[in-house]
């Protein structure tokens, strides 16, 4: 796949749009504007806005003002969206403020806007590992860029993507118990290898017996080889003449194998008529290489 660029504009918008700057904004630099002229973005990839944070934030504009002018672009005549800054826009809302300051953009490509207000949290440590889940996620779903490509535009390592990326696949009271502190990511990478309908049970037995993130994984993989076992033995009984004893199959899965050099299995269901196509790796390289081999 051809590798996307930032977009246009895009490396002069994060240069001066998400820098903090201590002095306050020059004034001949931006336009003062009210307040309900200047709308949210869309494609804010932080769903949940700290209350006391933005309380604190709220009482130091009302004291010093906002120092660093909000930066949009134009969609109507009097009417503006957000680029970068939506955080001061709200707390600027709590502060009763009438105008705000803004600097005005041309307007960026719905990637660039995606792009931007995710690095502009990133950078502030601001968004929570599901929001980074699902912001990454929608990167990946709808720009069509590799965890590579990502991990390229934000300054991360690509097994951070994609780690990342992979506790979108929890259930949402595990989410519940990530975002409220009750467990950590390191809990959540090894729970989320667990089937849906027994995630919560297991991350609640983690938080009642206080598993440290090494011993929820032992935990994990002694539960995941148990269910392997199962599927073994439900393999076994399954009638011999099932689709996947096709000599074509095996030596599809064969060639494969070479192919990305690691053991392929396929685990027939119950009925053999479906089942799952199981691919075993032994460490993160072997996994880049995968990653890599399917995004070709």
């Amino acid at each position: 796949m051809k590798k996307k660029n930032l977009g246009r504009g895009l490396d002069a918008l994060l240069s001066s749009s998400l820098k903090i700057h201590s002095e306050p904004a020059n004034h001949d630099n931006y336009l003062s504007v009210p307040i309900d002229s200047v709308i949210t973005n869309p494609n804010q990839p932080r769903k949940y806005f700290d209350e006391n944070s933005l309380q604190m934030l709220a009482k130091s504009i009302k004291e010093q003002g906002i120092l660093q002018p909000i930066v949009v672009y134009k969609i109507s005549l009097d009417k503006y969206a957000i680029i970068a800054g939506e955080r001061r826009l709200r707390a600027a809302t709590i502060a009763q403020l009438k105008k705000i300051p803004i600097t005005i953009q041309s307007k960026p490509s719905e990637q660039d806007l995606l792009l931007i207000a995710l690095v502009e949290n990133l950078q502030r440590e601001d968004l929570n590992f599901i929001d980074q889940s699902n912001a990454f996620k929608n990167i990946s779903d709808n720009f069509g860029l590799t965890h590579d490509d990502i991990a390229k535009l934000i300054g991360v390592s690509r097994s951070y993507i994609s780690n990342i990326i992979r506790l979108s696949h929890l259930v949402d009271g595990v989410k519940d118990l990530l975002l409220n502190d009750k467990i950590s990511v390191g809990h959540a990478k090894s729970i989320v290898s667990l089937p849906d309908n027994i995630q919560l049970k297991i991350a609640e037995e983690v938080v009642t017996k206080e598993l440290n993130v090494r011993s929820t994984e032992e935990y994990v993989n002694r539960l995941l080889k148990s269910t392997n076992h199962q599927d073994d033995s439900i393999n076994k009984n399954n009638n011999k003449n099932n689709l996947f004893r096709d000599p074509k199959i095996d030596q599809s899965l064969e060639n494969l194998s070479k192919q990305i050099g690691l053991d392929l299995k396929i685990k027939a269901n119950r009925s053999g008529n479906g089942g799952k196509l199981l691919i075993n790796f032994n460490s993160e390289e072997e996994l880049d290489n995968l990653l890599r081999y399917l995004n070709k």
